[in-house]
């Protein structure tokens, strides 16, 4: 019951004290309106990227030859991998010791060799390079093209793929008294680039 003051009246803050509370449980339902609930939740990208990477084997002395005559070759496997997660394309290139002997002795390059021998060089295969010089002192282009970019013979290769290239060098029989005794070493440089 609530108390009345003098005359029947309610006291004075009485009015107030019930605006107050009025006003409190108003605000109260609004707030309760425009109340959110929020959650979070946390997702972890962990990113890895992937790699080119390029082998040749056998890495030194692929082919050798000494006392090499005119009319003599010798032809050996040597197998490239792209030991990497994503495909490439690869370029090979050909510096020598020399330039005289180099330019002299003529070098060919195969795929799809069955038998990379002496015997079976010439029975089957498709030519990627030759017959041409063997190098240069400068860098020889003798498969593809090592710039960026895809450019006419490079090879592909899939990622953890692999092909033999079957190599040939030979003197040929028209090479003269002027090439007796010389030397050179010729090494082979694979430039991979990845394939978007």
């Amino acid at each position: 019951m609530v108390e009345r003051g003098p005359k029947g009246r309610r006291p004075k803050g009485a009015l107030w004290q019930r605006l107050i509370a009025s006003g409190l449980i108003l605000l109260g339902l609004v707030g309760a309106l425009f109340l959110t609930f929020a959650s979070t939740t946390a997702a972890t990208w962990d990113p890895t990227t992937g790699a080119v990477e390029i082998s040749a084997s056998p890495t030194s002395a692929a082919l050798s030859f000494s006392g090499m005559a005119p009319g003599d070759s010798v032809t050996r496997p040597l197998t490239v991998s792209n030991d990497g997660s994503l495909p490439l394309r690869y370029a090979v290139t050909s510096k020598t010791s020399d330039e005289t002997l180099a330019a002299q002795l003529e070098m060919t390059i195969k795929t799809n060799v069955t038998d990379c021998n002496d015997e079976g060089f010439d029975r089957d295969g498709d030519a990627v390079h030759g017959p041409g010089d063997l190098g240069s002192i400068g860098g020889l282009d003798v498969v593809g093209n090592p710039s960026l970019g895809p450019d006419p013979g490079d090879r592909a290769l899939e990622a953890f793929a692999s092909e033999m290239l079957c190599i040939r060098v030979s003197l040929p029989l028209s090479a003269g008294n002027a090439y007796q005794g010389l030397s050179t070493v010729s090494t082979l440089s694979f430039i991979a680039e990845q394939i978007p």
